[in-house]
């Protein structure tokens, strides 16, 4: 088998179609499509399944990938020891909440690419995992500790969250009561999260006017002054017409984990991408926690 042709099953396994694969490592797409082929021909099994321009790893792929990826490993320990170390390359692909790349990540993302400018970053903002065991991301971010999989987990941090609303809101609420106010909330496809289940527990009657399935957009709705809701403290706290209505602490706390193949881990990008995910968060950590700003108390 050819290290070249390694290589570009490497990259379609990261990337998940030719014409991404192909722009990663700077060839046409029928380089690619031929290379696969050969390869192919040469394991003697397919590698790859595909769904429109979609390409999926077969299970004998998932393995075969495995493997590749210990044998690319290998000749980077290789070049360090010969002299010819260089700096991290390639493609990480991370997946967490919107909120937590756009308010922990995005932040420190200058500095990550100053320190390595040769690694390709996704960051894939959705509320829905990527399975990290079929290689569909390289690093997750869950605001759960996994309970099944032979991954590697490494806990972030925890993440406080409290009722916020506007000073309008604030004294309509403190008039008629917060089980009276118009509330924001999660749609039906987050049902079943810790914030919701508190909502329904806490105030079972609170009339849900208006819902949306990411926080960001539920901060937004909060600021224009007509509902109240649940956001996490690092969120709602850098909203300027936001307070939080339910007091200086948190009123709920989920754990935030990081999770990894265990086949991956020792990959130079992805330390690299690990270590800065992990200095981001313990930056944060105050605000992740909810530890209140006095000058946001009160209204």
């Amino acid at each position: 088998m050819h290290w070249d042709d390694l290589k570009i099953f490497l990259a379609l396994s990261r990337h998940g179609s030719l014409s991404a694969a192909a722009r990663n490592l700077g060839v046409n797409q029928t380089t690619i499509s031929r290379r696969l082929a050969r390869l192919e021909a040469e394991a003697g099994f397919k590698l790859t399944h595909r769904t429109g321009t979609r390409l999926t790893l077969s299970p004998e792929g998932l393995e075969f990938a495995q493997e590749a990826n210990a044998v690319e490993e290998a000749i980077l320990k290789l070049e360090s020891q010969t002299g010819h170390k260089q700096k991290p390359g390639g493609s990480v692909k991370i997946t967490a909440v919107e909120s937590l790349i756009n308010g922990i990540l995005l932040p420190r993302l200058p500095a990550f690419r100053n320190q390595y400018p040769d690694i390709e970053l996704t960051l894939h903002g959705s509320n829905s995992n990527l399975e990290i065991r079929r290689l569909e991301a390289d690093i997750g971010i869950r605001l759960a500790r996994p309970t099944h999989g032979n991954m590697i987990m490494v806990k972030l941090g925890d993440i406080g969250f409290a009722l916020y609303g506007t000073s309008t809101m604030k004294r309509y609420s403190e008039k008629h009561g917060l089980q009276n106010s118009n509330w924001a909330a999660y749609d039906d496809s987050l049902e079943d999260v810790p914030e919701m289940q508190w909502i329904r527990h806490s105030y079972p009657d609170a009339p849900v006017m208006t819902r949306s399935h990411s926080a960001a957009t539920l901060a937004t709705i909060l600021g224009q002054g007509q509902s109240i809701g649940l956001l996490p403290c690092f969120l709602g706290d850098q909203q300027e017409d936001l307070y939080r209505l339910s007091g200086s602490h948190p009123v709920l706390f989920r754990e935030a984990w990081l999770v990894s193949h265990p086949d991956r881990q020792e990959t130079p990008r992805l330390k690299a991408a690990v270590s800065w995910i992990r200095s981001s968060f313990r930056q944060k950590q105050n605000s992740l926690s909810g530890s209140l700003p006095e000058a946001n108390q009160t209204v």
